[in-house]
């Protein structure tokens, strides 16, 4: 059920960034040098991105699905032994996940991004993401909708 909502919630995103290329903005930047860091909304948005297009490792941590709630209480209780062998089961099903979706969809991996805008809550604790995103000549905005849990922002699945 969750490597299900991973992929639908992936493939959901995927087909909405290709769906509309209308908007022409000044140059994107490359999300190459984004890495582990997800303090920003923006940062945590990119690193989703770099996700769907199989640069980085798939990681469930970065993603926020009320019916993942599970999943996450399980793991916070997990050794720091089980703790590596589930990340690299969800890892290896994320991969999987991604790979297949590029087989659908080859534009994703030559897409590039940027954050337009941030914009978070009063209260701090969701966020959406304006991101220009770029194939070819093609430019076109798209919100990313994010959630702040456990101190980290992640993309809210629940709301794509």
């Amino acid at each position: 059920m969750k490597k299900l909502l991973f992929t639908l919630a992936t493939c959901l995103f995927a087909l909405s960034l290709t769906a509309s290329t209308s908007i022409a903005i000044s140059s994107a930047s490359n999300i190459d040098g984004i890495h582990q860091n997800t303090n920003t909304p923006g940062a945590a948005a990119l690193k989703f991105i770099k996700m769907m297009q199989g640069k980085v490792a798939a990681d469930i941590n970065l993603l926020y699905s009320v019916e993942l709630e599970e999943v996450y209480s399980l793991y916070e209780q997990a050794t720091p032994e089980l703790k590596k062998t589930l990340d690299a089961a969800m890892s290896e099903a994320g991969q999987e996940a991604v790979r297949a979706l590029l087989g659908e969809m080859p534009e994703i991996s030559g897409m590039q991004c940027s954050v337009l805008k941030e914009t978070i809550s009063a209260d701090g604790k969701t966020a959406v993401v304006k991101l220009k995103l770029t194939l070819e000549e093609e430019s076109s905005a798209k919100d990313l909708p994010l959630i702040k849990h456990q101190g980290k922002w992640k993309v809210d699945v629940d709301k794509l």
